[in-house]
């Protein structure tokens, strides 16, 4: 606590602002951070959302904004002009356009549920490795040195995944994978038999592939958390609406709390009844990630569809300034969630607060904004 109190002292504002940087160096780290959250929509499978619109898409999806222009660099330049990474302060729409955002809650609950395994094993994984191998009191050492070998396989495919998810800048389907390896080992943990304990071979067998079960559900257990927080990050252009997202979805250690009351002792040895709920909890992840990743496919479709229609001056309107033709993108139901948002922020704060909308749309409400993938 004192290490992260004594962080508000020395920790740059931003690239702009780190004092162990010359000048020049502050420059190139501002563009590489701008430029890596603008790489992402180029690997992403949006190309048929922009091919009748024009012959430059490499440029329009280097920024996450369907743009015309006539090369890539031409793109990222803007793009670290209208994004500076160095944020100029918290807007009252930054705090009321994440707060109604559909993506943020969908996710956060999504990440509730994959992230239970990931708390629960961290803390109790040598009571369950105790009960898979029927070690005794007396040998929790070798329970704790067993418990080394998942954790070990847990690092290597985050790290295998992370290569992966970074160089085809896709973060839902890496998802996905993780927790498809995740619900392969629970079952495996869950449905195998204990073995008879009349013939000692035989429950040897049995508790040398729960173990291996155990280490492949742990290998799939650190995925999804790190991912999320990409795709948030990466699809969230405003630094004050990026930190509030960022902040709302840490929320997800609440997981923790769950776990602490499944993986009690009355479930030991074998914990059977844990195990299954934390299996159903990983199976409504997955759906709900899966269910996700279609929502923003057919946004995306959505959006490109729009854009064939329009004028080139509107597009340009719409990426410039967020004021493109009127359409039916949910804003008059998000503009009263605001006003009620505004509403209890302006009584807590004793402040009186605006409810003029200029109708323009900002960041990742724009028509002309892809969802990366």
């Amino acid at each position: 606590m004192a290490i992260a109190l004594s962080g508000f002292f020395f920790l740059p504002h931003g690239p702009e602002d780190a004092w162990f940087f010359s000048k020049e160096e502050q420059k190139w780290a501002g563009e590489r951070i701008v430029i890596d959250r603008a790489v992402p929509a180029t690997a992403t499978s949006q190309k048929h959302d922009i091919e009748d619109h024009n012959d430059n898409d490499d440029s329009e999806q280097a920024t996450n904004l369907l743009r015309r222009t006539s090369t890539a660099a031409a793109s990222i330049r803007t793009h670290i002009s209208e994004n500076p990474t160095t944020s100029t302060g918290l807007t009252s729409h930054d705090l009321l356009s994440a707060l109604t955002s559909w993506h943020l809650w969908w996710l956060l609950v999504c990440n509730i549920l994959s992230a239970i395994p990931v708390s629960s094993f961290s803390v109790f994984l040598p009571l369950i490795v105790r009960g898979l191998t029927g070690s005794k009191p007396s040998s929790a050492s070798l329970s704790n040195l067993l418990s080394v070998p998942p954790f070990i396989t847990g690092a290597l495919v985050l790290f295998a995944f992370a290569i992966y998810s970074d160089r085809t800048q896709a973060r839902l389907k890496p998802i996905l994978y993780g927790l498809a390896i995740l619900l392969a080992g629970l079952t495996g943990v869950v449905m195998l038999p204990h073995g008879s304990k009349s013939d000692p071979e035989q429950q040897h067998t049995y508790i040398t592939l729960r173990y291996i079960a155990l280490c492949i559900m742990v290998s799939g257990s650190f995925v999804a958390s790190p991912l999320t927080v990409t795709w948030l990050s990466t699809n969230t252009l405003s630094p004050g609406k990026r930190a509030i997202m960022l902040g709302i979805n840490g929320w997800g250690n609440f997981a923790g709390v769950i776990g602490a009351q499944l993986f009690r002792p009355r479930y030991g040895p074998e914990y059977v009844f844990p195990f299954f709920l934390t299996l159903g909890s990983v199976g409504l992840s997955f759906v709900g990630f899966g269910v996700f990743r279609n929502l923003v496919v057919a946004e995306n479709k959505r959006r490109a569809g729009m854009l064939v229609e329009w004028m080139e001056e509107e597009v340009e309107a719409e990426r410039d300034e967020g004021v493109g033709p009127l359409v039916d993108d949910g804003t008059g139901v998000r503009r009263w969630m605001r006003r009620g948002v505004a509403y209890i922020v302006a009584v807590v704060m004793k402040e009186g607060v605006d409810f003029v909308d200029d109708g323009a749309r900002r960041g990742d409400e724009k028509m002309t904004f892809t969802y990366s993938l």
